[in-house]
């Protein structure tokens, strides 16, 4: 670039401009200075400038508007505006440019350019018509927006994630409250039903039906689960994992799901991070997204899973699914039809499926969706009609060291449960009188309440109980303060939670406290016996001690 400083005009002005300042120098009187002056100006400006004449040749340019389209003063003289505006037509330039004679007022427009190198970008242009002597003429400022574009784009697309994810969110809340309701109801069919199977004899010609309605709902009950999962409402149990052998061992259940004629190719990098998250869920979100990419690959094709290291900087494309920092990435891909973006606008919310009827339920990638959520983790969609897909899971890198999973330990029992006194808190009347039946038939003494404060004035009254087994959410007070309250009057209490929600409404991001007991509506016999027993196990000694004394 030459030099803008020292006594003589820059050389690479618009021609005459220079050889006008050399010429009149210091000795221009004031009108042609302040002309000279007002031309540098223009060929200094930041915005670049150009002007045409009424065939929409270019007859003159500014430095700005040769830096920003990367061809030289000459060339551009010997270009017209269609070279370097390509959306201009220029069978209707002279109607187009007849339009401006005797406007006074310029006319901004929105408009592309096209730069020496073929490369394009959007530009602000305001036009001038102007008539000197007996010429007309064009001058138009150009403005580059391409910073302004970005940055709309950039809006745009955080308006729509912010969407996306309000979205998601409000059907979560309603996925939510459906799935309590759904389980409440369940609750009751499944119980009474498992009841009577338990008093029939083998041969009864009922059990067939019986056992079909208890089959029925446990299909229901796994939708009610999936939904509880997309509104990240599952109970877990996180622990540090080593996803590399949990991928690989979980592989060879996958193999069975595909079939013979896909292939699956799994692969991993070294150094892998451990997580920390219930091990079931990483077989939930594996099972589903590899079941889906079956389901696009139909007979044949190629499925990939693979687990790498990834860390998501600010500003970084992967910060639209989650935020900044160190994720076990891991990626599940097919080569089959793809989606079109359309669809995959829609594919987290629950019952959405492209599939035929019968093929799916439409809840395998919102449990996706729901378990990467509820683990601090998001979810990205690589798609393409054709193309095939690819889903990225981020799981947050838990910094520790991955443990093999084991059972939890039960603490030390010195004989078997055998009765027991317990209250029984739920405002439902159905699944009250039906936990009640099952509670009874297992042999404990049972006491009801629809109410948390009648339950708490039964205590307090000094009915001695080993065991409240409440409901979550109930009218006056939840299932947590009621148990707080009646702790005040009986420390060593047994508390067991039930709930048609998930353990969310219990433990923070459904992650139960230590000591917390919980059983997820609905419930077998069996289920009710094992978590009531346990409940009762787990009593402090001290409790234990004084019932056996």
């Amino acid at each position: 670039m030459p030099d803008r400083k020292g006594p003589g005009p820059p050389q690479d002005l618009c021609p005459g401009v220079a050889e006008s300042m050399v010429e009149h120098g210091p000795n221009a009187d004031a009108e042609q200075r302040e002309l000279l002056l007002t031309q540098f100006s223009i060929e200094r400006a930041s915005v670049a400038m150009l002007r045409l004449d009424m065939a929409g040749r270019i007859r003159s340019v500014n430095e700005q508007m040769c830096r920003n389209l990367g061809y030289t003063r000459e060339e551009l003289l010997a270009m017209t505006v269609f070279d370097v505006n390509p959306g201009l037509d220029p069978s209707g330039w002279l109607s187009h440019s007849a339009a401006f004679k005797g406007l006074t007022a310029p006319r901004w427009f929105e408009g592309t350019h096209r730069r020496k190198d073929g490369s394009t970008f959007p530009v602000h242009i305001s036009v001038n018509y102007f008539e000197y002597l007996d010429e007309a003429f064009f001058v138009a400022f150009v403005r580059d927006r391409t910073k302004e574009h970005e940055d709309e784009v950039q809006r745009a697309r955080l308006q729509q994630q912010l969407n996306q994810a309000q979205k998601l969110e409000s059907v979560g809340r309603l996925a939510g409250g459906v799935a309590h309701d759904f389980n409440n109801m369940l609750c009751v069919i499944l119980a009474h039903a498992d009841l009577s199977l338990g008093s029939l004899p083998p041969t009864s010609p009922i059990r067939e039906d019986l056992e079909q309605i208890v089959a029925a709902a446990y299909s229901a009950r796994d939708v009610a689960r999936h939904l509880l999962a997309f509104s990240r409402q599952q109970t877990i149990t996180p622990v540090a994992i080593d996803l590399d052998r949990h991928v690989d061992f979980a592989s060879k259940s996958l193999l069975r799901l595909i079939g013979e004629d896909v292939t699956l190719e799994v692969s991993t990098a070294p150094g892998l991070w451990p997580v920390k998250m219930d091990p079931s869920q990483i077989d939930q979100v594996l099972v589903n997204l590899v079941v889906n990419a079956r389901d696009a690959c139909g007979d044949h094709g190629k499925i990939g899973v693979a687990l790498s290291n990834v860390v998501v900087d600010e500003g970084s494309p992967e910060e639209s699914c989650c935020p900044p920092g160190s994720y076990v990435l891991l990626e599940v891909s097919d080569d089959g039809s793809g989606m079109d973006p359309e669809v995959v606008g829609h594919i987290f919310e629950p019952f959405f499926t492209t599939k035929e009827v019968g093929r799916g339920t439409g809840l395998g990638l919102a449990t996706v969706y729901g378990i990467a959520t509820q683990n601090g983790g998001g979810v990205r969609v690589w798609s393409e009609p054709g193309q095939g897909s690819r889903f990225g899971i981020y799981f947050p890198r838990h910094v520790g060291e991955a443990v093999p999973v084991v059972s939890p330990s039960r603490p030390p029992q010195r004989e078997a449960v055998t009765g027991g006194a317990i209250l029984l808190v739920e405002d439902d009347p159905h699944v009250r009188r039906v936990t009640a039946r099952i509670l009874t038939s297992l042999g404990y003494e049972v006491t009801t309440s629809s109410l948390p404060t009648d339950a708490l004035e039964l205590v307090r009254r000094g009915r001695r109980f080993d065991l409240l087994l409440t409901d979550v959410i109930m009218p006056e007070m939840n299932g947590a303060e009621l148990s707080a309250a009646v702790r005040e009057v009986v420390p060593d209490i047994g508390v067991l939670y039930m709930s048609g929600y998930g353990a969310m409404v219990v433990g923070r991001h459904g992650v139960l406290e230590e000591g917390v007991s919980f059983i997820q509506k609905p419930f077998t016999t069996d289920d009710l016996a094992t978590v009531v027993a346990e409940a009762l196990v787990s009593r402090p000694l001290s409790e234990r001690v004084a019932d056996e004394g």
